[in-house]
């Protein structure tokens, strides 16, 4: 089943919700989407102020660490009744 832009940054949201913070990884896997749309969605996020990506790198890895902002909150809390019915 194909998901709409919508859904998916509302689950990211969800997801941060809960748990304040998180890493992409664990978020890709509650979520149960490829990581690329994870991080696409998640620019947008970024851009719109709901969200903070820190990234940091261990040799040749990156590990990246969401945080939800209080306008993010703000913004589940209005959408909430769209996909929770």
């Amino acid at each position: 089943m194909k998901r709409s832009t919508d859904e998916i940054r509302y689950l990211i949201l969800k997801a941060l919700v809960k748990k304040h913070k998180d890493n992409i990884e664990s978020i890709r896997e509650d979520i149960g989407t490829g990581l690329p749309s994870i991080l696409h969605n998640v620019e947008d996020l970024e851009i719109f102020g709901f969200v903070k990506l820190n990234e940091m790198i261990f040799g040749k890895r990156k590990y990246r660490e969401l945080e939800i902002t209080k306008e993010g909150e703000i913004f589940f809390d209005k959408i909430r009744k769209k996909f929770e019915r």
